[in-house]
């Protein structure tokens, strides 16, 4: 690779990405197994990861030469002295935090009864790695919407955050909703009957009143919500995934028979 000015922000989201891709291809990987493949020390990684230190550039081409790159993923992190990113830092975050659904998960379990502000803790309860859960909580702090408080316990500040708007959206919120509906096909086999509620219906339908019938899931959605906040003790993170789609494609004159 040639030996030009990487940025340390874009160059750290990339190696937080390349660690989750490696948990999610084996749960069992850990922070320590991928400072081993790095030739780093596993204190100094965590600090890189973390925001905590930034990379030099020898750092940067050291680790280089233990991640095969291709020459689009390597374009992505080059760039000259002078050469704007074609997107800020805070944008790369904001992408991974709405892609994946433990982080509003992190940030709904803040509310719940007995809550620990605890790495080790959170992940046993979401079902996910110690890594997953620390890159997370950076990322959600870096965003404004989780913070510590004087005390060290973690508070969500997000405020309403589901309808973030940035030139991802549509592509990660398809991801998003991916792991959701994966999510539910798990609970079919794990969860006890009376600890949820999941029904289909299928109904013939006249095309025009598809805005409304949206429109109608939207009101429900908000006034579930408004429901379930009322209270200030919360005992679990739940999901809600409402799917309404065709099954037939009679008026879609474009679909290959």
């Amino acid at each position: 690779m040639e030996k030009v000015q990487i940025n340390p922000e874009r160059f750290r989201v990339f190696l937080q990405n390349e660690l989750l891709d490696r948990i999610r291809q084996n749960p069992s990987y850990s922070l320590r197994s991928f400072a081993k493949a790095l030739r780093l020390d596993s204190g100094q990684l965590s600090r890189i990861l973390s925001g905590k230190r930034k990379a030099s550039q020898p750092t940067i081409y050291k680790i280089f030469q233990s991640i095969p790159l291709s020459s689009s993923r390597a374009s992505e992190l080059l760039k000259s002295e002078n050469e704007k990113p074609t997107f800020e830092t805070i944008d790369l975050d904001r992408f991974n935090v709405i892609s994946d659904w433990y982080h509003y998960a992190i940030l709904e379990l803040t509310k719940v009864k007995g809550f620990k502000s605890e790495p080790s803790w959170i992940a046993k309860q979401l079902g996910i790695t110690k890594s997953e859960c620390q890159i997370a909580i950076e990322r959600l702090k870096k965003m404004g919407f989780l913070k510590e408080s004087l005390n060290g316990q973690y508070v969500d500040v997000s405020g309403d955050i589901s309808t973030i708007g940035n030139p991802f959206t549509n592509s990660v919120f398809r991801n998003l909703q991916r792991q959701v509906i994966r999510k539910a096909e798990a609970a079919l086999e794990t969860v006890d009957y009376p600890l949820r509620s999941q029904t289909s219906l299928t109904i013939s339908v006249n095309l025009e009143d598809l805005s409304e019938v949206q429109k109608r899931i939207n009101k429900f959605q908000e006034e579930l919500n408004n429901f379930l906040e009322r209270r200030r003790r919360r005992d679990e993170v739940y999901h809600l995934s409402v799917s309404f789609y065709p099954v037939t494609h009679i008026q879609n004159k474009e679909v290959e028979r």
